[in-house]
């Protein structure tokens, strides 16, 4: 009975600490967006609009205020998705993860998140501010970030794989991790040169840029730190209750 209660308490308890935890993660995030990214913005928007004074950029759809509305909701929103969808590899695969707690596990893969879905391919693809660029290169430019993401995720699960190969085959932990992780970066870099360029760099200037990359790059952070730390105190508190 207790071995059946497990079983049926664990997906629940993991599916609460990750709404808590993607729940603070998206405020924390929209936070600072709308803080110190928002600003940069408008700009970036200002300049983008003073140096083509001719062309009919046409009345809002949304005025500012909405579209910021709209940022700290999609914040939330994608903190959600995202979140439910790490709880969902947790569950299944936490077991496989690397360390020996909750917490180290929550760690690893939070950060593999980060990488995958932020770094990896921000390396490749870096952010530019809403509204900078050609309008007929988002949908490419969009692609193309996704491709990358998606090739350094299965990157790292080979990488993964290849690891616990060689240590089922004799191979200690740590030569072994090491041949993965240069395995890994051989990859990457492999993708970084074989990738397409950005098709439209835009032509805000080069300190606009490294603001918003930088707050970009903070928010990505804040929102994975948010969310590992308390995903892991949440299945830590919840577990001694089951």
């Amino acid at each position: 009975m207790l071995g059946t209660h497990m079983s049926t308490m664990r997906p629940a308890l993991v599916l609460h600490a990750t709404l808590i935890a993607a729940l603070l993660a998206g405020l924390a995030m929209a936070g600072l967006y709308l803080l110190a990214g928002e600003p940069l913005v408008d700009r970036a928007i200002a300049m983008e609009t003073a140096a083509h004074p001719e062309e009919d950029h046409g009345q809002e759809v949304f005025s500012r205020r909405t579209q910021k509305l709209g940022l700290a909701v999609g914040s939330v929103v994608y903190g959600l998705a995202v979140g439910l969808i790490v709880g969902g590899v947790y569950l299944i695969a936490g077991r496989r993860l690397p360390g020996r707690t909750p917490r180290r596990r929550v760690l690893a893969l939070a950060g593999a998140a980060l990488w995958t879905l932020y770094l990896a391919p921000f390396l490749k693809y870096p952010a530019n501010p809403p509204g900078v660029g050609e309008a007929a290169t988002i949908y490419d430019r969009q692609t193309l970030y996704l491709l990358f993401a998606t090739l350094a995720a299965g990157g790292l699960s080979v990488a993964g794989l290849l690891a616990r190969s060689l240590r089922a085959s004799g191979v200690t932990a740590r030569p072994a991790a090491l041949v993965a992780a240069v395995a890994y970066a051989l990859y990457i870099a492999g993708l970084w040169l074989v990738m397409p360029d950005n098709p439209d760099r835009g032509t805000v200037p080069t300190s606009l840029l490294i603001e918003f990359r930088a707050v970009s790059l903070a928010g990505a952070v804040l929102f994975w730190a948010v969310f590992a730390l308390v995903f892991a105190a949440a299945l830590e508190r919840a577990a001694p209750r089951a």
